[in-house]
Order: structure tokens, then C-alpha cells, then sequence
């Protein structure tokens, strides 16, 4: 994802699903290309179905609704502002 540095990370892995399988094939991609990549999602486990059977260590729950809505600059993205100190 093109937001890892704003959760300070280098890169993100992100599970493909059949939403993701549709977008390859509204976007042109090659047929060919498209099997592809769902076959290597399968058999490497980053199908979203391997979700079903994860395991985790501990479980976060957040109150949306506690959660202030921030902005940052795409240069310095530790340098955000809470929208309500925006003019």
C-alpha cells in the first residue's frame, strides 16, 4: 500500500480476494495474467480464505467514534493536524 510510511512500515501485504481478481479484469489485464495471479494467491496462502482459519495472539477492539479524523502532507506524513484545527 502507498500508506505504509504513515504507519511508519516499509511495506504492506494485503490479502487477495475475489474483489481484487474482478478489479485485475475491469482494469484489461490479460485473462492469463489475471488466472495467474489468483493460482499463486491459492497455493501461498494470501487467498483471502486463509483468513478463516487465523489465529491471533490478541484481539484490538477501537471505538470508531473515538478516533479524530487527521490530515498529513504527503512529504512529511508525522507532521499531520486533527481536520478540527484546520482553518
Amino acid at each position: 500500500s502507498n500508506m505504509t510510511p504513515e504507519y511508519g512500515a516499509s511495506a504492506g501485504m494485503f490479502y487477495i480476494d475475489e474483489q481484487t481478481i474482478n478489479y485485475l479484469k475491469l482494469t484489461g489485464r490479460d485473462a492469463e495474467q489475471v488466472a495467474l495471479v489468483e493460482q499463486y494467491a491459492k497455493q501461498t496462502g494470501l487467498w483471502a480464505d486463509a483468513l478463516e482459519t487465523a489465529q491471533y495472539e490478541r484481539v484490538l477492539e477501537f471505538d470508531l467514534s473515538q478516533v479524530e479524523r487527521n490530515l498529513a502532507g504527503p512529504s512529511n506524513p508525522h507532521r499531520r493536524l486533527p481536520t478540527s484545527q484546520l482553518a
